[in-house]
């Protein structure tokens, strides 16, 4: 039996199928970005990208919800989208709904901090109260200062 070989050298192989197939999926991921930056800021984490073939370009939903919406953007997308030098032969935008697609969650927002003035001021003021859930609350905001 021949030794196993390590994944990132059968990945990293410049010519075969898996190359091929690699290749691809990197291309469907540089047109998903290009399309994301297109549309407004709700819709650009509720698609991928699923093929791009001959003049069509194929873009799952996650929701006939998402779908709909997406359709709407068409007639607006569909110009923006020939912009773009590999894809000005592009005629049809077909959406199709995959409940199973999963969509990487954009980052959290970082939490919102407090200079340190404030924090004093708020905590301050948090003492002088008789409610202690008020105070309460209020000295857990004093904590997140910069």
């Amino acid at each position: 039996m021949p030794p196993a070989k390590k994944i990132a050298t059968l990945l990293s192989r410049q010519e075969g199928k898996l190359a091929s197939l690699t290749h691809q999926c990197a291309h469907l991921l540089q047109l998903e970005a290009q399309v994301r930056r297109l549309l407004p800021a709700p819709l650009q984490h509720q698609f991928r990208v699923a093929n791009y073939c001959g003049k069509r370009l194929t873009l799952t939903a996650i929701s006939a919800v998402w779908a709909t919406r997406l359709r709407y953007q068409g007639p607006e997308l569909l110009p923006q989208l020939r912009r773009i030098p590999e894809l000005r032969q592009l005629n049809e935008i077909r959406i199709k709904i995959n409940p199973a697609v999963t969509i990487p969650s954009p980052p959290p927002p970082e939490p919102r901090r407090i200079n340190r003035r404030s924090a004093q001021l708020i905590h301050a003021f948090a003492e002088t109260l008789d409610n202690p859930a008020l105070r309460c609350a209020l000295q857990k905001l004093a904590q997140h200062q910069n």
